[in-house]
């Protein structure tokens, strides 16, 4: 593998710097005229203030009273947060600061890359009489340390600087913002930092220590930047100052190699030989390994590359009507189950939370439900009436860690952790379902996620998004419980008392409620995919979410029954256009376009994005930078993670996919519905793939010279049966693995 990826020598910005990370901090380095600068943050630095507090006027069957007569403006008011000039409009995570290296006078960058091999954002800087030195800056893997090496002819003095100095408070968005000026630590040769005071009443202290060593060979500073929290400013710059003094460097620059080597010898490699395509393949999986690490917390919008001249848009937030969820599509295929446990220790630690949530929505004792955009606690961001009621979130946020356990295909994982957390989804799904006169359940009010933002008309009946939603968890429920076998039955009643009564419940789902939301009257001749019933998408949207369906969560067939109505919809679709999308609709639409039988227009979409949504440092953007595709074009400075992670998905679909047939698989170790090869886009001749992973723990292994499948083999983590579709004859193999050997198929 090509483990050091160019960077340019000109990175004028922060979002472009060459990024560091490490799951609970991260670091970007870039060049401000003539200084190297190396701006960070903890994954946990917060403002929590500003949360909307729930009360029992959010009750779900009282709003869609006042919804259905016509009293929406009283909806609104009741998820709007009181003003408060004195708190935040919401919770947000908070700049910190950088650290400067200044060059000396006529000194120039000749090179830039990123060492993907041991996580490592290098310079070359030349000096004007031609010597040089190289800056190293790394990150070990659970420690929010920051390590800088700078090695060569000669060394560069630096700077510590925080975001909120007393010159730059009007940076800060409101006065509620506005923290407390920083104080600065004694500047030394050897150290420098600060402390800042935190609203919830503790400190934040940073510290830099600088150590210089000159031999005949040249001069190395080696520095370590640590932030840590404190009661008090003192004690704050104790736990900093301890933290390095725990902390070597050796061990630490050890330590990183370490988990960096780790990571990509288990890591899915692709190589399409489209160098673009590649590259950024490889970045995305980068950033899941520098944002997502086992033991620490899920990722935000950003990650853990908050920018420190301003605040984060969206406040850096945990969105969960897709965000999060493209964040970790690549890390199930890509075989980065490491990276991807973070979201399911996520979703669980915050059940007391959901739960209560769950009351107040559904009045349901045992439920889970979240608004769409938390902080880390779980903190409702209020103000978006619409997001806060849609359950379709919170389900396909449950789909999501079902995904971890399936693509780990564990009894223990089905077990105790899949159906617990679908049961508690779907007892509030019973709750929030009406029952029309024929029997049917339908959403009286629901919402497409984003469609008419929180407007008082943005609902209907019968969303699609939430049909899929709810279709994909009762549909989970029971795979998982089949998966689990006879004898686990018993163990699974434990947990779940009314399990039998959420299998039915779950049968029910399947036989009462549609599966997408239709052309109902008689208002048009031909069926159709829609957003609501009878309510076809009206424009360009960035949020796919009536197509939801068709992928990631797989219950609308695109070729069985729903055909023609899929049909039409992704003919509307494409008519509509791509004029409202933003940088994360890409990756999603091209991955529908994978399933859906259009893999040239899938491969165009990514290159697309490549040439709209990705600045000098290859980070990608929820704005185009340039105009002419999007009206989202005003704010390319806009910086988010998703994206950039779901391509490596979407590159990953453009190969291998599972169709929902898999979801029909009776026993875990006879498992069905892979596709290796099928429909690969004609710009692609050739390419090799290694270590795909596959939903049931299936290892797949390949490579295509002109057009054709010329060598595929599979390794399964215990014996199996799968049954596989190969190369453009799509033929079909049924192959004996078993556990950790390696087959050969083709």
């Amino acid at each position: 593998m090509e483990t050091r990826i160019p960077f340019p020598t000109v990175l004028p910005d922060v979002h472009s710097g060459i990024p560091v990370g490490n799951g609970i901090a991260g670091a970007l380095m870039w060049i401000d005229q003539q200084s190297v600068v190396v701006s960070f943050n903890r994954s946990d630095y917060w403002d929590r203030r500003g949360s909307l507090r729930w009360n029992h006027e959010m009750r779900y069957d009282a709003l869609k009273d006042l919804l259905h007569a016509g009293r929406a403006s009283e909806v609104v008011r009741i998820f709007k947060k009181p003003d408060a000039p004195e708190i935040p409009e919401r919770p947000t995570r908070l700049p910190m600061g950088r650290l400067v290296l200044d060059l000396p006078e006529g000194a120039r960058v000749t090179s830039a890359w990123l060492d993907l091999d041991c996580g490592r954002a290098c310079m070359h800087v030349l000096s004007a009489e031609g010597s040089g030195s190289t800056v190293l800056v790394s990150m070990k893997d659970t420690e929010p340390v920051l390590l800088v090496h700078v090695a060569g002819a000669f060394t560069l003095p630096f700077r510590a600087r925080p975001s909120n100095p007393r010159s730059e408070a009007d940076s800060y968005a409101t006065a509620a913002w506005r923290l407390a000026p920083p104080t600065m630590l004694e500047q030394t040769a050897e150290q420098t930092g600060w402390v800042q005071e935190i609203p919830d009443g503790s400190f934040l202290s940073v510290r830099v220590q600088g150590t210089e060593n000159s031999d005949h060979d040249g001069t190395d500073l080696l520095l370590q930047v640590s932030c840590e929290y404190g009661e008090t400013s003192d004690a704050a710059v104790k736990a900093a100052g301890d933290r390095i003094e725990r902390a070597s460097f050796e061990r630490l620059s050890a330590a990183t190699c370490d988990y960096w080597r780790k990571f990509w010898s288990s890591a899915a490699i692709a190589r399409t030989h489209i160098e673009d395509l590649d590259r950024q393949y490889l970045m995305g999986l980068y950033r899941l390994g520098a944002s997502s690490v086992q033991g620490l917390d899920a990722m935000g919008l950003q990650g853990p590359w908050i920018e420190d001249h301003r605040m984060p848009p969206w406040s850096g937030d945990f969105h969960l009507n897709v965000n999060i969820q493209e964040c970790y599509w690549p890390a199930f295929s890509g075989n980065c189950m490491e990276s991807a446990r973070p979201l399911v220790d996520f979703v669980r630690r915050l059940e007391p939370v959901a739960q209560e949530y769950a009351r107040y929505l559904a009045g349901v004792d045992d439920g889970y439900h979240l608004p769409h955009a938390v902080d880390d606690t779980g903190a409702c961001m209020g103000g978006f009436w619409t997001g806060s009621i849609d359950h379709g979130s919170t389900a396909w946020l449950i789909h999501t860690v079902v995904e971890y356990c399936r693509y780990a295909h564990r009894i223990d994982l089905y077990r105790d952790v899949a159906i617990p957390l679908l049961c508690k989804v779907l007892r509030v799904s019973r709750a929030l379902l009406s029952v029309s006169d024929d029997g049917a359940y339908r959403f009286d009010v629901s919402v497409s996620p984003e469609l008419g933002g929180a407007n008082e008309d943005a609902w209907g009946v019968n969303a699609s998004y939430q049909l899929a939603a709810i279709h994909a968890c009762a549909r989970d429920l029971s795979f998982c419980i089949r998966m689990c076998e006879g004898s686990d039955i018993g163990r699974i009643r434990m947990k779940v008392p009314d399990l039998s009564e959420m299998q039915s419940f779950a049968g029910d789902v399947r036989e009462r409620l549609p599966g997408y939301a239709g052309v109902r009257s008689g208002s048009h001749s031909l069926d159709e995919l829609c957003v609501f019933e009878d309510a076809p998408l009206p424009h360009s949207h960035r949020h796919h979410s009536h197509l939801a369906g068709l992928w990631p969560l797989q219950t609308v067939s695109a070729d069985g029954e729903d055909a023609d109505a899929v049909t039409r919809a992704l003919d509307r679709w494409v008519r509509l256009g791509t004029g409202e999308w933003s940088g994360w609709s890409f990756p999603w639409a091209s991955i529908i376009h994978s399933h859906t039988g259009s893999p040239d227009t899938a491969l165009h979409l990514l290159k697309t994005f490549l040439a709209f949504f990705c600045n000098e440092g290859y980070a990608t953007s929820h704005d185009a930078r340039h105009p002419g595709l999007t009206v989202l074009n005003g704010r390319p400075d806009i910086m988010q993670i998703e994206a950039g992670l779901g391509f490596s998905a979407a590159v990953l679909e453009l190969i291998v996919r599972t169709d929902a047939s898999f979801w029909e698989s009776d026993h875990m170790a006879h498992l069905q519905g892979y596709n290796i090869a099928t429909s690969l886009p004609e710009a692609i001749h050739d390419l090799s793939f290694s270590r795909v992973r596959l939903p049931g723990a299936v290892l797949a292994s390949g490579e295509v010279r002109s057009r054709r499948l010329t060598h595929l083999e599979f390794e399964s983590e215990q014996n199996c049966t799968i049954r596989v579709v190969v190369d453009a004859s799509r033929e079909h193999r049924i192959i004996e693995l078993p556990a950790g050997r390696s087959v050969r198929a083709v």
